[in-house]
């Protein structure tokens, strides 16, 4: 019995190459690439995405265009733009205060 284990053994080490320096090296090195982890990992991720939110972001978004645009009320009296999401109360608050000897139907 002993004789067969230590024949089973021999063969095993004999067949089972040993990995050389070079192959080591170069293999650690394509499995970091493949599966990294650890703290480094991470921090390279966080930079990478910090950058892809800074060139996103790079870009101004300014609301001024739009709420331009959204103005369409129109005072007939004088001409003061109010935005479309304006709601009556507003709109009567301004004829009275504005322009209070003109009816409320004048002013819009």
């Amino acid at each position: 019995h002993k004789k067969f284990c230590l024949q089973m053994l021999q063969t095993t080490v004999l067949a089972t190459p040993f990995p050389s320096s070079t192959t080591t090296s170069s293999s650690s090195s394509s499995l970091s690439n493949i599966m990294p982890s650890g703290n480094g990992a991470k921090a390279k991720q966080k930079r990478e995405r910090a950058m892809k939110r800074d060139d996103a972001s790079s870009v101004a978004h300014s609301q001024l265009k739009v709420n331009e645009a959204a103005k369409t009320v129109v005072c007939k009296i004088c001409r003061q733009n109010f935005l479309c999401t304006v709601k009556e109360p507003e709109l009567r608050q301004h004829a009275e205060n504005k322009h209070a000897k003109n009816d409320f139907s004048e002013c819009f």
